[in-house]
């Protein structure tokens, strides 16, 4: 018997930003045409993951989308190369730190 495949890769279906509960989906949205694998819609509390990135891109993808909810749920401003630069950061010391990333390698 083959194994199921865990398309979510370990990342939860809903995450608390302040005050909001997001929802978390990972699949092949038409609306991630620009090349980019992922949005966050704040007006509707949804992160969108691609869900055909590998798994260590799905858990990247998280923590970017992650930055712009707090980004609006804060009210802070950051440009995207300020969110790329602090995704970097916060995902490698969580891979680092094995918080949270269980399935990455």
């Amino acid at each position: 018997m083959g194994r199921i495949k865990d398309k979510r890769n370990g990342i939860p279906s809903h995450i608390r930003v302040g005050a909001a509960m997001y929802k978390i989906v990972i699949n092949k949205d038409k609306l991630i045409e620009d090349g980019s694998d992922g949005y966050c819609n704040p007006a509707d509390s949804v992160l969108v993951i691609n869900s055909e990135v590998g798994p260590q891109r799905k858990w990247q993808v998280l923590v970017h989308e992650l930055l712009h909810a707090i980004e609006v749920q804060y009210n802070i401003k950051l440009n995207h190369r300020k969110i790329n630069q602090l995704e970097s950061a916060l995902y490698q010391l969580l891979k680092d730190n094995r918080i949270c990333l269980q399935k990455i390698k």
